[in-house]
């Protein structure tokens, strides 16, 4: 598990550094943790899939400049809860994952929000993320199943399956 969650953090951060190089650049608005929370979820394990959350989140931490700790925490509670939702699905299908992830994107949107106004600075409103919501939304929907098919491509490369309940096709 520990190498798994390690590939599986290194992508996130190569996908984070293409994101804040190139991406954002063309005006592409992303939120890849929780992009790769969303294929956590439909993955692996509840126990395995929290911690590699854990880990995706503070990830996003370090880039986004947030205060440690936040997107981390939201990443866990984002993974939990679709984890739980999507127990009643089988095969991850396309259209699963789109929606699922445009589903993670939003929830992980109303949760950051949530922890920052509870326990942050208060830099983090509403009014100053709406104008990208919609742009943000979108790209999530068109990238969600491309990124969970690579995720899945490398993982499969690399390791033997798990034997906890995932989603397969």
């Amino acid at each position: 598990m520990i190498r798994r969650a390690l590939v599986t953090w290194g992508l996130t951060w190569f996908l984070l550094v293409l994101y804040t190089t190139v991406a954002r650049r063309l005006g592409l608005f992303l939120d890849v943790p929780s992009l790769v929370v969303t294929y956590l979820a439909l993955e692996r394990g509840v126990i395995p899939g929290a911690i590699m959350a854990l880990g995706v989140g503070y990830l996003g931490d370090i880039f986004s400049g947030t205060a440690r700790g936040h997107l981390a925490s939201t990443a866990v509670l984002v993974f939990l809860v679709v984890r739980l939702g999507v127990s009643k699905f089988s095969g991850a299908r396309w259209v699963l994952v789109s929606v699922v992830g445009v589903l993670t994107v939003l929830l992980s949107q109303a949760l950051s929000l949530l922890v920052e106004g509870l326990v942050g600075p208060g830099r983090f409103t509403l009014h100053a993320e709406a104008p990208a919501l919609l742009k943000l939304v979108l790209a999530n929907l068109f990238l969600s199943y491309p990124l969970h098919r690579l995720l899945r491509l490398v993982d499969e490369r690399i390791f033997r399956p798990e034997d906890d309940l995932v989603f397969r096709s």
